[in-house]
């Protein structure tokens, strides 16, 4: 999905904003060929010298890795490069410490640490700490709903990484600018970019990903088929590699393409499948509100009101009032959908009431929500107003 995800990253599609956001692997005992390359080529280089800091700065970068041994591998080779007085990797260190400063949600400290490396880099004109410090910027942007900024960023991480050996650089930077794209199409062409080149450069994981973009993305144009298409195919990538998130984030597209096309019951079920997967408030969100939204539009309200407290109270923990407004929003689209107004009139305000000040998509959909709901309850001066608001 994308995460959901992701800017367009699919706001206004329901669980979009929740997959983007949280979207990253934890894999299980199989390992994707790529992994596998990198780890002998660190074995290859047991002396402490600049090849074997390379291969270790690789592996810290490498999104299957898992965040824990990411940490440790970032330790090895900060150490290894203050030894050797690499000033790129004292740079990739500096980088690294924003990373873990993201993932703390102290988006300010990492942008005010991010400036620095971004300036000394470009003076040296080291490319790959650019490439990485403007990822991880646009990340801290995106997570502000500041979307043109991160996309700004990742437009000129790709640009930059033309000039890395490495390919994998290139198709992580396609994939990101697919994510951020301005419109479905747009997306899609970045997906197939970044499709073709984990292809021609055995990218498992890589693939993975850019199938379950481009499912998501079909998926919003209608295209039912082609999207449960892309999306089996990512599930059964994700599998081979015991990849647990990647698997997650199948199950959770193939849901929504079920709870799109009001195959309710089947996407229970598929909720129900992604529950092992959960280990934090992040990976429960998207379930906890798929459920809320799949059980109101088989009208059992109960339980749908019980899911979207849970989901309220993880999002709140998150300290974000765009997920709080996303899951509300589910709720009132669910209640429309259904034909009961008033309740879409309640939830949908309720929504309006936590939209975050940088209105996004989901802000827009909710004017939407609400224009629609006003209008069937023949309050027509409401319906204008909100009407406007979605068309400013």
């Amino acid at each position: 999905m994308h995460i959901a995800r992701q800017g367009r990253w699919w706001l206004i599609a329901p669980l979009g904003l929740l997959f983007v956001l949280f979207y990253w692997p934890r894999v299980g005992a199989a390992q994707s060929r790529r992994l596998q390359r990198l780890q002998a080529e660190l074995a290859r280089q047991p002396k402490p010298n600049l090849a074997r800091e390379q291969a270790l700065w690789a592996l810290a970068w490498e999104k299957e890795v898992p965040l824990a041994r990411q940490d440790s591998l970032v330790v090895a080779a900060a150490h290894l490069a203050t030894q050797l007085g690499d000033s790129t990797g004292l740079l990739l260190a500096r980088v690294a410490a924003a990373r873990q400063q993201l993932a703390a949600g102290q988006r300010s400290s990492a942008q005010a640490t991010l400036g620095p490396i971004l300036a000394a880099a470009r003076r040296r004109k080291d490319t790959w700490p650019q490439l990485l410090a403007l990822i991880q910027l646009g990340r801290s942007y995106w997570a502000t709903a500041e979307h043109s900024r991160a996309l700004a960023c990742w437009q000129q991480a790709w640009a930059l990484a033309q000039r890395q050996p490495d390919a994998y650089w290139r198709v992580r930077t396609a994939l990101l600018q697919a994510n951020a794209g301005p419109g479905y199409a747009q997306g899609l062409h970045w997906y197939f970019i970044g499709l073709r080149l984990a292809e021609q450069h055995d990218y498992q994981v890589c693939q993975a990903d850019a199938l379950n973009g481009i499912g998501y993305n079909y998926s919003l144009l209608g295209e039912w088929a082609l999207a449960a298409r892309y999306t089996q195919q990512a599930l059964r990538q994700h599998q081979a590699l015991h990849n647990a998130e990647g698997e997650y984030g199948s199950l959770i597209g193939l849901a929504n393409l079920q709870t799109q096309q009001a195959q309710y019951r089947a996407a229970l079920v598929t909720y129900q499948r992604a529950r092992p997967f959960l280990h934090n408030a992040q990976d429960s969100l998207p379930v906890v509100t798929g459920l809320a939204s799949t059980y109101a539009a088989l009208g059992r309200t109960a339980l749908a009101k019980a899911q979207a407290r849970q989901g309220l109270a993880l999002a709140r923990r998150l300290g974000s009032r765009a997920l709080q407004e996303e899951v509300t929003l589910t709720l009132a689209r669910a209640c429309l959908g259904q034909g009961r107004a008033d309740s879409a009139v309640y939830y949908g305000q309720l929504a309006w009431t936590y939209r975050p000040r940088t209105a996004g998509q989901t802000t827009v959909g909710t004017c939407q929500v609400l224009a629609q709901a006003y209008a069937a309850r023949s309050n027509f001066a409401q319906a204008y107003a909100f009407q406007r608001r979605a068309q400013a």
